[in-house]
């Protein structure tokens, strides 16, 4: 692997010493990781299940270390249980330490490996709202959330400074940055050519911009999470004593938890003690380059939150939209007690959570029931996915139906059910279909399925 100069003179200056132990973990393979969805598959029956080997990450909830494993055309990966991910990417949701029933903005989150964790960690209480400013980008971020089944998330589409004038608190929040990507070299096709030091100084530029935008939206006593996955000091430590310099109602934090899997931060500054901030290295630890630093609002909470419940391109329901989604699940479904919201043509469940997005583009809230074609609800692939405890029928297939089932083939089942039913194995929804005299219509999404 080639470096420019320029890299190889910093990385000496931070490392010292170690600097060739560090050169020389770049060449060999980078490690791969996966997080796995507990809320649908419980840690023993995923060990059981798995057909790979997998090693537990130090300090990391539900995450593995795998080889060799192709995530995307696993059944463990179509059936939402598994997710591919970057092992030391998964460090700052863990030193989010999110709680049940909190609140929680991920501000540059696609493709969602990080959004999945929070998700997994709220286990179905508290909201997330996931940030994209890319909408291609933020439709696959959807897709990514959808699969694994969760319910209680917004997905938006907006510059991170369109936030700055939201009118709503946050108990967490994570910033994951745009930078350099120095962590990610042996990972990813590096081009040193746009590397210099004029876009380390526009990245950190970009970086503060982003945090002073999301300033004032953390509750007093929440925690924010500023990562990057590159080593550069001006896109590091330097952009957090920026951000405290100007807000100095936040204070960066230690987390113990993390002192065996991390090593402290660059002593940049003798007023802010910049080595709380965490750093991983190739050299010590099984992953690629990664840096954060928690910190924590310390202002007295002195004000009360009354949030509006304003969801912008959403709007309720009426008697005709009710007359459609009826008709649509009668003997299929009961989904009486559901709140639903209508965007165009689509039917959304949404959460029982006060929200104000007012100022925001929002992709998606909660879970797509359906959508409206020629006069008819057609039920959507990700209401399969998260509300199957709601239908009637259910088919369960073995692994070879599977298999099929997944190619979008048409399939012979032995089954006095009939109708339309979730397409399970191992009771886990694969998503919908339709039985008829022993045949199940296969009701999964083309641009899902496996080639034939």
């Amino acid at each position: 692997m080639q470096f420019n100069q320029d890299f190889i003179t910093k990385m000496q200056n931070l490392l010292g010493d170690e600097s060739p132990k560090f050169f020389n973990a770049l060449e060999s393979p980078s490690q791969k990781g996966i997080t796995v969805n507990t809320g649908r598959l419980n840690g023993q029956d995923f060990v059981t299940l798995a057909d790979f080997s997998t090693t537990p990450i130090p300090q990391v909830s539900n995450g593995y270390y795998t080889k060799d494993l192709k995530i995307g055309n696993h059944i463990l990966s179509h059936l939402g249980i598994i997710y591919s991910q970057e092992p030391s990417a998964m460090y700052p949701v863990e030193m989010l330490d999110i709680q049940p029933g909190d609140i929680v903005l991920d501000l540059c989150s696609a493709p969602g490996g990080k959004s999945i964790q929070i998700l997994e960690k709220l286990n179905g209480t508290g909201f997330l709202i996931s940030n994209e400013i890319v909408y291609n980008r933020a439709k696959i971020l959807y897709e990514n959330l959808t699969k694994m089944g969760f319910k209680n998330f917004a997905i938006t589409c907006n510059n991170p400074q369109d936030f700055s004038l939201l009118n709503m608190k946050f108990d967490r929040i994570l910033v994951d940055a745009p930078c350099g990507g120095e962590g990610m070299f042996r990972k990813d096709n590096f081009d040193f050519n746009a590397y210099n030091n004029s876009s380390i100084e526009t990245n950190s530029r970009r970086q503060i911009n982003i945090l002073n935008s999301i300033a004032g939206l953390l509750k007093p006593g929440g925690k924010l999470v500023y990562s990057t996955c590159t080593y550069d000091t001006r896109e590091n430590e330097e952009v957090v004593k920026a951000f405290i310099d100007n807000h100095t109602n936040y204070q960066l934090t230690p987390c113990p938890r993390l002192d065996s899997v991390t090593v402290a931060g660059v002593d940049i500054d003798t007023h802010t003690n910049t080595t709380l901030c965490r750093r991983r290295y190739p050299h010590l630890f099984d992953g690629e380059g990664q840096f954060m630093a928690l910190l924590t609002n310390i202002e007295p909470d002195t004000e009360e939150y009354f949030a509006k419940n304003i969801i912008p391109g959403y709007e309720p329901i009426y008697k005709k939209d009710v007359e459609i989604i009826s008709k649509a699940f009668k003997d299929i479904a009961d989904i009486s007690h559901l709140d639903i919201l209508k965007r165009n043509d689509n039917y959304y469940v949404v959460p029982d959570i006060t929200l104000n997005l007012k100022g925001l583009n929002v992709v998606s809230i909660g879970v797509l029931m359906g959508n409206i074609e020629r006069g008819n609800l057609k039920i959507a692939h990700e209401f399969y996915h998260a509300y199957s405890n709601l239908f009637n029928n259910h088919i369960d297939l073995n692994l070879s139906q599977v298999d099929h089932y997944l190619r979008g083939e048409e399939l012979e089942i032995t089954s006095d059910t009939t109708g339309v039913c979730v397409v399970t194995t191992y009771g886990i929804a694969l998503g919908g279909g339709k039985l008829t005299q022993g045949k199940l219509k296969n009701y999964y999404p083309k641009n899902l399925r496996l080639n034939k």
